[in-house]
C-alpha cells in the first residue's frame, strides 16, 4: 500500500509538472499567434494584388470558377526548434504515466 501510494504521488506530480509545461506551452503558442497575426498587413497585400497583380474582388454578378484538376500535394515542416517533439513527448510521458496508475498494482 506505502509502494502504491508513493508511485500514486510520483504520477500525481509528474502530471502536475506536465500540466504545468502545457500551460506555458499555450500561452507561447497564443503569443507567437498574435505576433504572427500582427505581422499581417492586409491593406499591403490589397495593394499588391491590385496594383502589380492586376486582380480585384469579384462584383456580386461575376462567378468565379475555382480549377481544382491539379493533384493533390503537401508540405512537410521542419521542426527546427524540437518543440513538436517536445510536446509530443509530454504527451507519451502524460500516457505512459496514467497507463502506469490505471494498471493493476502488483505486489
Amino acid at each position: 500500500l506505502v509502494f502504491a501510494h508513493g508511485r500514486l504521488y510520483d504520477v500525481t506530480s509528474r502530471v502536475s509538472s506536465q500540466k504545468s509545461e502545457l500551460a506555458e506551452l499555450e500561452k507561447q503558442r497564443a503569443l507567437l499567434e498574435g505576433q504572427y497575426n500582427s505581422m499581417i498587413d492586409y491593406r499591403a497585400i490589397e495593394e499588391e494584388a491590385t496594383t502589380r497583380l492586376g486582380m480585384s474582388k469579384p462584383t456580386t454578378g461575376q462567378t468565379v470558377y475555382v480549377n481544382l484538376s491539379g493533384a493533390d500535394r503537401a508540405e512537410v515542416l521542419s521542426d527546427r526548434g524540437g518543440l513538436l517533439s517536445q510536446v509530443g513527448k509530454l504527451v507519451s510521458d502524460a500516457f505512459a504515466g496514467l497507463g502506469e496508475y490505471l494498471s493493476p498494482a502488483v505486489t
